[in-house]
């Protein structure tokens, strides 16, 4: 049984293992045929650009929620 839990363009994360506790932000989500969906997500700070499967975003272990930034980013 799948537990899917829903991220959106636009949700900001933080990695579990980061003592830094960089920012990233969902840029876009893609379905690629029998893969399970994968993510772009942004770095806030240095605009670094990764791709990963939504589970791994969604695992706590590896990744939590984050609040966005105090000031407006640029899109």
């Amino acid at each position: 049984m799948s537990r899917r839990r829903s991220i959106a363009v636009g949700d900001y994360f933080v990695k579990t293992s980061d003592p830094m506790q960089h920012v990233w932000r969902v840029e876009s989500i893609q379905e690629y045929g029998d893969l399970p969906p994968h993510t772009k997500i942004r770095e806030l700070r240095t605009g670094q650009v990764i791709t990963i499967a939504v589970s791994a975003l969604v695992d706590s272990r590896l990744f939590r929620r984050a609040a966005g930034p105090a000031t407006d980013e640029p899109a």
